[in-house]
């Protein structure tokens, strides 16, 4: 009932996130902030009167967002809202991967791009495999570094790992995959 609230509020986190500007400029044809240096360029040909301005803005950060979350039996009560959140979110910021886990990773992306909720909730429970059981989230963290790791991740990534933190799984795991995103993201 509350999933076009969460898209409102998720629309404003969206957009604050894809506003974040960068301190380097490119070309723009708008009257924002002029150019000299591709000005002088420009009218080199004309003998350097000025008949050609130029215009630069400032260039937008595209930040790319990777959603992790906790499907297990522990984590039964917030599942739904996170999936809620996760749909919204997709819906909204198109740069969203999104992934569940709990004794295994999953990936929900083009699952929950389905236009309506229902439909992708639907979906999501004929294709669940292991949701509400354990939970191994080293080697479900392992296996997402592992698989999706060097080609989502990169110093413009947001990561959000939604759990509770109840069964760790194998800490060496868990402790070198957190290391890896912390690093990369």
């Amino acid at each position: 009932e509350d999933v076009n609230e969460l898209l409102r509020i998720i629309q404003s986190i969206s957009k604050r996130l894809a506003a974040h500007v960068n301190r380097r400029y490119e070309h723009s044809s708008r009257n924002r902030f002029p150019d000299i240096r591709q000005t002088l360029r420009k009218n080199m040909r004309s003998g350097g009167e000025l008949l050609h301005l130029a215009f630069r803005k400032p260039r937008r950060n595209r930040v790319k967002l990777v959603v992790l979350c906790d499907v297990s039996k522990s984590m039964e009560l917030y599942s739904t809202f996170f999936i809620q959140f996760m749909y919204a979110f997709q819906h909204v910021y198109s740069k969203t991967e999104t992934f569940v886990f709990s004794t295994s990773l999953q990936r929900i992306t083009n699952t929950i791009r389905q236009k309506n909720f229902e439909e992708a909730i639907c979906s999501l429970n004929a294709t669940n495999k292991g949701w509400g059981g354990g939970t191994k989230i080293g080697a479900s963290l392992h296996q997402f570094v592992e698989l999706f790791g060097a080609a989502l991740i990169n110093k413009k990534t947001i990561v959000l790992v939604l759990s509770d933190g109840w069964d760790k799984g194998k800490t060496d795991l868990l402790e070198s995959s957190m290391q890896f995103l912390h690093t990369k993201a």
